[in-house]
């Protein structure tokens, strides 16, 4: 079953054909073009992620890096990216969305020293912050939303862009640049 919106796309211009369980491109020159148009309103990072990923799928880099890459990478993109991700890494953009949550769920402890050290410049200029509630807040905000996110992706088998200061880094420049074209 086609899922996503670009996979829908290919699908319907008969781009994208079933061959043993799974999905293939017949024109890739065409899917490309047509890739490029769906993935215009990406932002200059996500775009060179995602170009640089492609470079390197077709360099056959080693397994493990194209787990971490598509897991934390593209788990970290936008929901429109992740899709056009997962059809270039062979994988489902729903999974890669659970596992990516996951990560950032365990991994989100670590926002909480990134608070407490910024904490020390607004006290070194005289400002009292209560440093630990924020950073508890913070800690504790990303790593509830990406348990709803797990569980909406799950439930859903849809993608769902990431809720995390990785998340906004890589697409903080797709929603200026959405933001500006509106």
């Amino acid at each position: 079953m086609v899922r996503t919106g670009l996979e829908k796309i290919l699908y319907e211009k008969k781009l994208l054909k079933k061959y043993n369980n799974k999905y293939s491109i017949t024109d890739k020159k065409k899917a490309f073009k047509l890739y490029q148009e769906y993935i215009d309103q990406t932002g200059f990072v996500n775009k060179w992620l995602l170009k640089s990923y492609s470079f390197l799928k077709n360099k056959n880099f080693p397994s493990l890096a194209d787990k971490f890459l598509s897991v934390y990478i593209c788990g970290s993109m936008t929901q429109k990216d992740q899709e056009a991700f997962a059809l270039i890494s062979d994988k489902e953009a729903w999974k890669l969305t659970v596992k990516n949550a996951g990560l950032v769920t365990i991994m989100s402890p670590q926002y909480y020293g990134h608070v407490k050290l910024a904490s020390t410049i607004p006290y070194a200029i005289g400002l009292d912050i209560d440093a630990d509630t924020a950073a508890a807040g913070l800690v504790g905000g990303i790593a509830s939303a990406n348990i709803l996110r797990m569980g909406l992706a799950f439930y859903t088998k849809k993608a769902y862009a990431s809720i995390s200061l990785d998340g906004l880094l890589f697409n903080g420049p797709t929603y200026l640049k959405q933001f500006k074209n509106k």
